[in-house]
């Protein structure tokens, strides 16, 4: 069940990134979401957008995402060329990655979440009133499964930390429904940090030992 509607899967779809296999998985099918896809283009070597993957396929290894350069792998190990990243531990929760931020001097723990990639944090309301100067500076209109939202956003007053490496001055957003105050409260974090926060680093994610690394 997903968003209270019954939905199915293909099961054991054998998977590769790049020339890694995965291994065989399910893949969930969700009918009449997203965009669709001619058949006569199916077999043409144009590039297809078909669905997400999660963290699931990438538990008991490392993958390490570098933005600047639009790559990801998967590894055994942390590489040596990335073994001075600034680490730090990372709840992980069903999957969930929850990362400690020290904001406003507080430590605090977001969801790491691309898919909020157009935010690099996103929380409630009090909380971004709490660092923020109070001026909206900017206004989105946001879709999740489905539903339309309007995401305000104002400029933070404080640095954000990762460790000791302090990261890039970002606007902070927050959306006045009481569903996404709900989450984060259920989920016991401040909110949600994106690809925003690290476009110009190179993140590991270390799932094998729980780390969380920004270099």
């Amino acid at each position: 069940m997903a968003e209270g509607e019954k939905n199915f899967k293909f099961r054991g779809v054998d998977l590769k990134l790049g020339k890694v296999g995965i291994g065989a998985i399910d893949v969930g099918y969700f009918k009449d979401f997203g965009d669709s896809i001619l058949v006569d283009s199916i077999n043409t070597a144009s590039e297809k957008k078909i669905g997400t993957i999660g963290a699931d396929i990438f538990q008991g290894k490392v993958l390490v995402i570098d933005y600047p350069n639009q790559r990801l792998c998967i590894v055994n190990d942390v590489p040596k060329k990335y073994a001075t990243a600034s680490f730090q531990p990372f709840i992980n929760d069903g999957g969930r990655i929850k990362i400690p931020l020290l904001i406003n001097g507080k430590k605090e723990n977001l969801m790491f979440d691309t898919g909020a990639s157009l935010f690099a944090l996103l929380t409630s309301v009090e909380n971004a009133k709490d660092i923020s100067d109070g001026k909206i500076v900017d206004s989105l209109e946001v879709t999740t499964w489905g539903k339309y939202y309007t995401v305000l956003g104002e400029n933070t007053l404080y640095d954000v930390y990762f460790g000791k490496t302090r990261l890039k001055k970002v606007l902070v957003h927050y959306h006045k429904d009481d569903i996404f105050k709900n989450f984060f409260n259920n989920e016991k974090i401040w909110g949600l940090t994106g690809n925003a926060f690290f476009l110009d680093n190179v993140v590991i994610i270390d799932y094998r030992n729980k780390r969380f690394g920004v270099l």
